[in-house]
């Protein structure tokens, strides 16, 4: 093989492989088909009950910045009953490792929605891991339109 084809082949397999142990990671923290993480279907086939596990439950996320979590923490922190940035965020992080909270992937994005009917509190979690926003929503119908 010539030196400019053995170039262009690396150039060609290198983001190949970077995209294939991005989706590794993807999987190994998000747990997506993972076999310990038992779910329920609902209604909905993308709607489901997730029962969370205990690798999952020790997880906590973070904003992708601490402004951002900042100007959450302004906008929804008196809904949530939240004194604090850091109360906030911990509330939303229950949330997510609650093995109550029904999921779903969001239909725009693909995004992570968390979310505990009793409580209206909804968590949306960006496929990349971080946090996006934590509120009180109008409801299920809310959730289920997402």
């Amino acid at each position: 093989m010539s030196k400019n084809r053995k170039n262009n082949a690396t150039k060609i397999s290198l983001p190949l492989i970077v995209i294939g142990v991005a989706m590794c990671f993807y999987v190994a923290i998000f747990g997506r088909g993972d076999a310990d993480t038992a779910t329920k279907n609902t209604a909905s086939s993308n709607q489901q009950k997730t029962t969370v596990t205990e690798l999952q439950q020790a997880r906590q996320y973070s904003f992708r910045t601490e402004k951002s979590l900042k100007d959450h923490f302004k906008k929804h922190g008196a809904d949530t009953y939240c004194k604090s940035a850091e109360e906030y965020l911990e509330k939303a992080n229950a949330v997510i490792n609650n093995p109550n909270a029904l999921y779903k992937t969001e239909a725009e994005d693909g995004d992570s929605i968390f979310y505990i009917e009793e409580t209206d509190e909804i968590v949306f979690l960006s496929t990349d891991g971080y946090i996006r926003t934590y509120f009180i929503c109008s409801g299920k119908d809310y959730f289920d339109r997402q």
